[in-house]
């Protein structure tokens, strides 16, 4: 694949690409954004904070967002293993309000996400090692960390979390998606 392939997600203003792969007998190199380029429809990212999570098998992690005063866009991008992404609309104003975006990713069709301001994101890991990159377009707030427990949406999400791994942090999250999208305004 040597071209990039962006959709737009259900969801207003998510932007869902396969990644550029190059191959050869060392092995492969996958291409997963280009800033400024004409292929992402103008869109502009400023990478200010970038890490990864691995998660093991059947570990939820989400649904998280960065509100409040120092909100956050990001780009999420599977590196390895398998996981179901979804994503929830917080966004009052929104066209797509309460909308939820369920796609799978797989380390074989490598693929990476746009997450607008005001979306929460959590993933289930399906293979016993997967990896995400996160990047974010504003450094981490501790006081506008938000999102909503998986327990409270997880009829939204079609999940039994019961048989999910998860932090005690994501089960404590506020149930609201008004309440996580506001949560710690200053």
């Amino acid at each position: 694949m040597n071209e990039f392939q962006v959709t737009l997600g259900s969801i207003a203003g998510v932007r869902v690409w396969n990644n550029k792969v190059f191959e050869d007998k060392r092995g492969s190199l996958s291409k997963a954004y280009v800033a400024n380029s004409d292929d992402f429809g103008g869109l502009e990212f400023n990478t200010v904070e970038h890490f990864f999570t691995t998660s093991h098998l059947n570990v939820f992690r989400g649904m998280h967002l960065q509100s409040g005063v120092h909100p956050s866009s990001k780009i999420v991008t599977l590196v390895s293993g398998k996981a179901t992404d979804y994503l929830i609309d917080l966004r009052p104003q929104s066209i797509t309000f309460g909308k939820v975006q369920i796609f799978n990713m797989d380390e074989n069709e490598p693929k990476s996400v746009f997450i607008p301001v005001g979306i929460a994101h959590g993933y289930h890991s399906q293979s016993e090692k997967t990896i995400f990159s996160y990047r974010y377009d504003a450094p981490f707030c501790s006081s506008c960390d938000a999102g909503i427990s998986p327990k409270v949406i997880s009829h939204l999400l079609d999940l039994t979390i019961d048989k999910m791994v998860l932090s005690s942090k994501d089960l404590d999250l506020g149930g609201s998606p008004l309440e996580a999208f506001h949560s710690r305004d200053h």
